[in-house]
């Protein structure tokens, strides 16, 4: 199983997700769903493996300093209104200057469960992204990349996206279980 950092790594190179710049400049004092602490992270086939995430001071969560060796991208979270759910706007932001920008995803709390679709796949959500004003690029040989240049946009696909998914799909699970 892949750790949580190295599955973070490999989804901002692949290149097959939704993307665009950092809308979300990390905040300190804005409230994020995921507090500092350890985790229990359950993926998709149900493998459960102990991260730690620490608050950086610009307000982004980050791996713990073992985990912070294989990855050094970050996450910020941004509530999206939906009503009655729970809905987080996450984004995922590289630290490689050759990487600039972010790609985003949805995140809703569930109990004591945090579920993480860490990123939204292109290829099937294509025509859902051209309705919301995104763009989607395709490149010879590769899997398609859907690109938001506003917030408005990606919030307007992001809504939609939650819409035909009332129960988001457990890409993964986190759960606090410890400091």
């Amino acid at each position: 199983m892949r750790t949580l950092p190295t599955l973070l790594a490999a989804l901002l190179l692949s290149g097959c997700w939704w993307e665009g710049p950092v809308f979300y400049p990390p905040d300190p004092a804005a409230e994020q769903p995921l507090q500092p602490g350890l985790y229990e992270v359950t993926d998709s086939d149900g493998k459960v493996e102990r991260t730690r995430i620490v608050r950086a001071p610009d307000g982004s969560l980050v791996p713990g300093p073992e985990e912070r060796k294989k990855d050094n991208s970050k996450l910020f979270f941004v509530r999206l209104p939906v009503p009655g759910r729970d809905l987080w706007i996450s984004e995922m932001i590289s630290t490689d200057p050759a990487k600039a920008g972010a790609a985003y995803g949805l995140v809703e709390p569930r109990g004591d469960i945090i579920t993480h679709n860490i990123v939204i796949d292109c290829d099937s959500t294509a025509d859902l992204v051209r309705a919301a004003g995104g763009v989607v690029e395709e490149k010879e040989g590769a899997n398609l990349t859907c690109r938001f240049n506003d917030a408005a946009s990606l919030e307007r696909a992001l809504r939609a996206y939650a819409a035909e998914h009332p129960v988001l799909d457990q890409e993964l699970g986190l759960k606090r279980v410890g400091d």
